[in-house]
């Protein structure tokens, strides 16, 4: 993370974690929709259920992580927990997404870029 403050580190850790717990929860409340329109690469109806595996591994290691490396554990536990390509790609943009937050934080400004890194990855 970008703050070498360790109180600021501590907030952006907290909001991050946050926000993971957060993603997490919306995906596996929502999951049945998600199944339901999926249609690609083929209409299998596992895109939330898959979404929500990747999503559940990076929560579970959020909690867990410590604030300095919390970036690193998500991200890994994000691809390894992944399955079908929503998983991945799921994965993926998270990685693209918290790589940004490291460099620019977790504020308003940071956020923008943040979103716009995970689209790009």
């Amino acid at each position: 993370m970008r703050p070498a403050d360790p109180e600021a580190i501590r907030r952006e850790a907290a909001a991050l974690r946050r926000m993971i717990a957060g993603a997490a929860g919306m995906v596996a409340l929502h999951r049945g929709a998600l199944d339901a329109i999926n249609v690609y690469p083929v209409p299998d109806g596992d895109t939330g259920s898959n979404l929500g595996r990747t999503l559940s591994g990076a929560a579970s290691a959020a909690a867990e992580a410590d604030d300095e490396r919390l970036i690193e554990r998500v991200t890994e536990a994000a691809l390894s927990a992944a399955r079908g390509s929503s998983g991945v790609i799921g994965s993926q943009w998270l990685r693209g997404f918290l790589g940004a937050v490291a460099e620019s934080g977790a504020g308003a400004p940071g956020l923008r870029a943040a979103l716009s890194a995970g689209a790009d990855a």
